[in-house]
C-alpha cells in the first residue's frame, strides 16, 4: 500500500468514528413539563345594514304592496303620512315659503327633522334631494312606488348600526 490510500482510509475512519460520536453524544429530547398557556375567548361582533330576516329591538313598522293599494296610496309621501310615528309636511303650493318645494315629502319620524332620518332602497342610501333647505334628506315622492315590494319603517334610533343620519329610525 502506498502513502496516499493510507491516508485516504485513516481520514476515513477518522469522519466515520466522528460521525458516529456525534449521532451518540446526542442527548434525547425530553417533553416539556412547563403548563399550557389558556387561551381567552374572543367575541367577534359586527351588523349588516341588511337586516329583513333579523329580529330588532326597535319597533319595525312593515308595509306590503296590498296594504298600499288598500290605502288607497299613489306616492311614498302618501304612505309616510298614513304612519302615526311620522309628523307629515303637506306639500305647498311653491312661492310660499316653505322648506318643502312644491309636491316634495321628506320623511319627518317623530318630528325630529328631515335630516335625521335616513332612507334606504334595497339596504341603500338614495340620492338626498336637490333642495338645500332640507339638508341630506330625500324627496320620498321620488320613490317610485311600482316597484317597490314593502316598505319598512324602524320606529327608533338606528344611529348605532346606521350613524347619526339614523337617529329618528
Amino acid at each position: 500500500m502506498n502513502d496516499q490510500s493510507i491516508r485516504r482510509r485513516l481520514l476515513a475512519t477518522t469522519m466515520l468514528g466522528a460521525a458516529m460520536a456525534a449521532a451518540l453524544s446526542a442527548a434525547p429530547a425530553v417533553a416539556q413539563t412547563s403548563d399550557a398557556a389558556e387561551l381567552q375567548e374572543i367575541i367577534v361582533t359586527g351588523s349588516r345594514i341588511r337586516r329583513v330576516e333579523v329580529d330588532t329591538a326597535a319597533p319595525v313598522l312593515s308595509v306590503d304592496q296590498q296594504s298600499f293599494t288598500d290605502r288607497g296610496v299613489v306616492q311614498v309621501g302618501d304612505l309616510m303620512n298614513q304612519i302615526s310615528s311620522n309628523i307629515p309636511n303637506y306639500p305647498i303650493a311653491a312661492g310660499s315659503g316653505s322648506a318643502a318645494g312644491a309636491g316634495q315629502q321628506f320623511p319627518n319620524l317623530f318630528g325630529l327633522g328631515a335630516g335625521r332620518t335616513l332612507t334606504l332602497v334595497n339596504g341603500r342610501r338614495f340620492v338626498a334631494s336637490s333642495n338645500g333647505l332640507a339638508g341630506s334628506s330625500v324627496d320620498t315622492n321620488m320613490i317610485p312606488l311600482g316597484l317597490l315590494d314593502r316598505v319598512e319603517v324602524v320606529q327608533g334610533g338606528g344611529a348605532a348600526v346606521y350613524g347619526s343620519d339614523a337617529i329618528a329610525g
